[in-house]
């Protein structure tokens, strides 16, 4: 599968910090396979290491494709919660908790953990802290 190679080759650009090239080819896995969840995932991942916002045409897309299937959507609204905490917008932790209950998240939380790092201390610092925390001790009932 090609756009499995493309993945792998995108992913090989992010270790390398070689963000420009990265988005290439998780663009070129995408419209190879737009039914690939980790490609949306890992492409949202790093706009928001970037402290940019989500690219709302591949946002829609995924969540069009991935909203029903929560042991996925669950990826999608981490990132969220993490966005929307870092741009000062509301975070409903308790009802992504409540959600989620029942379902496993599976993440490298490197990356999330370094931006986080990166961040000036203050509320917003403290508030991405809380959160993932809580995203790495989750565990479904």
């Amino acid at each position: 599968d090609i756009s499995q190679v493309y993945l792998n080759i995108a992913d090989s650009y992010y270790e390398k910090k070689d963000h420009l090239n990265t988005i290439t080819f998780y663009k070129k896995s995408i419209k190879l396979n737009a039914t690939r969840s980790e490609v949306y995932e890992n492409f949202l991942e790093l706009q928001l290491i970037q402290n940019q916002p989500f690219n709302l045409e591949l946002e829609k897309k995924y969540i069009e494709l991935f909203q029903n299937r929560k042991e996925t959507f669950i990826h999608y609204e981490m990132l969220k919660l993490f966005q929307n905490i870092s741009t000062g917008k509301d975070a409903k932790m308790e009802s992504w908790r409540q959600k989620y209950c029942d379902v496993e998240l599976d993440w490298n939380f490197d990356e999330l953990q370094s931006w986080v790092d990166r961040f000036e201390n203050g509320e917003v610092k403290v508030r991405l802290k809380e959160a993932l925390e809580l995203f790495k001790e989750h565990n479904p009932k």
